[in-house]
């Protein structure tokens, strides 16, 4: 397997500790998360930063085309093995419309704090 860069929401506390919880949990060096709020981030790596402000992004390491929204949760799952129980159940959410629909509704209502606000 692949490595894989997750872009995250910097200024959303729930989203920054997720984000360390996957820097600990990656005992294979596979993902490397960014914040989205990196200047120009987005933009290097091809991608809509409209569409990246509103659900997590997942780019493979080799190049491919993006993941978001539960299929990227689904690739973090499969490049962590303490996660790996879980991506059979994370693969069956994002194939259905209520797993995608309890994503966004997560996604929506996350609290965003800027820097220093």
């Amino acid at each position: 397997m692949r490595g894989l860069r997750v872009l995250y929401d910097g200024w959303c506390p729930t989203c920054s500790r997720a984000a360390a919880w996957i820097r600990r949990l990656d005992w294979l060096g596979l993902v490397e998360v960014v914040s989205l709020r990196e200047p120009g981030i987005a933009e290097a790596m091809g991608l809509d930063p409209a569409r990246v402000r509103r659900r997590l992004h997942a780019v493979p390491a080799e190049g491919g085309r993006p993941y978001e929204g539960m299929s990227a949760l689904v690739q973090v799952a499969l490049r962590l093995p303490l996660l790996w129980p879980a991506a059979p159940f994370l693969w069956i959410l994002s194939r259905t419309t209520p797993g995608r629909r309890l994503y966004d509704r997560v996604a929506v209502g996350r609290r965003i704090r800027p820097p220093g606000g």
